[in-house]
């Protein structure tokens, strides 16, 4: 009777360990196919500036470009320079934080709709 017992155990054990690794797996495939896939409602909500003059050694981390003088760029609290296309491009691909020093971005998401909003004062 044990036997069976301890047969009936090694089996169930067996069919949850399959369950489970199925689960992770199925999860991790959804999570790496729904990770950094482009969603066109993420949107950059900072304030659009020029690039300062005599800054030209600024380089934009993204595409490792320097950035020329009075380029479009946003105004983000932590102060870093990027491309104003490179940085709209790297939202909408769900890089929400900075690449430097990986301050949250200020976003929206779904026609102006906050995703999440910093102040100047916060994490600095």
């Amino acid at each position: 009777m044990e036997l069976f017992y301890d047969l009936d155990e090694f089996i169930n054990d067996m069919i949850e360990q399959t369950l489970m690794n199925n689960v992770l797996r199925n999860s991790m495939e959804t999570y790496n196919e729904e990770l950094f896939t482009k969603d066109e409602n993420l949107k950059m909500n900072a304030v659009v500036k020029k690039m300062p003059e005599n800054q030209s050694d600024c380089k934009c981390y993204i595409c490792y470009e320097n950035i020329k003088d009075n380029s479009d760029i946003y105004d983000i609290p932590c102060g870093h320079f990027f491309h104003k296309t490179c940085l709209d491009n790297a939202v909408c691909f769900q890089h929400v934080k900075c690449p430097v020093c990986r301050h949250e971005l200020p976003h929206t998401k779904d026609n102006n709709t906050r995703e999440h909003q910093i102040s100047w004062d916060e994490n600095l």
